[in-house]
């Protein structure tokens, strides 16, 4: 088992229990997110798509999406396009996919490229750029387009690069 792994069987199964324990909530797919910022927006991408059995929805906001040389850097399992091609392969559950970045944010090119890779493989995703950096000030200001999105309230179809 990979370092990155138990990682993500905490998130998909533990906590999810534990909440269930304590709050009525739906153990229904089509009920369950996950949803981060930064580093836990990449983790968030990747533990939905790797859970999409668990997860209908995965939500990252200025996402650490860990592709290309960086993911050979960090290894066990952080390579988010991989992540991708292994349910396409297994023809596993895919979440719905929203992603929101900053066009001041350092991730920018990496969310864009993704954004990229998404389209190429025919993946519907929602994929917003605004005006913003890698702030809390970013993401209090688009945390209700995520909420808004994960409760259906947003279109779930594909935008383009600066498109809201």
């Amino acid at each position: 088992m990979k370092y990155g792994d138990r990682y993500f069987d905490f998130i998909s199964d533990e906590v999810l229990k534990i909440a269930r324990e304590f709050l009525p909530i739906s153990d229904k797919r089509e009920d369950t997110f996950v949803a981060g910022l930064s580093m836990g927006g990449g983790g968030a991408i990747r533990c939905g798509l790797r859970y999409g059995h668990v997860f209908g929805k995965a939500a990252g906001l200025s996402a650490g999406l860990t592709i290309g040389e960086e993911a050979q850097k960090v290894g066990h399992g952080a390579d988010t396009m991989k992540a991708l091609e292994d349910v396409l392969a297994k023809k596993d559950p895919l979440p719905e996919l929203f992603l929101s970045i900053g066009t001041e944010d350092p991730l920018l090119q990496d969310n864009r490229t993704y954004h990229e890779f998404l389209k190429q493989k025919g993946i519907a995703h929602v994929y917003e750029e605004h005006s913003g950096g890698h702030t809390w000030e970013y993401w209090d200001g688009h945390l209700p387009d995520v909420l808004d999105w994960l409760q259906g309230h947003r279109d779930g179809a594909a935008k383009a690069v600066g498109e809201v």
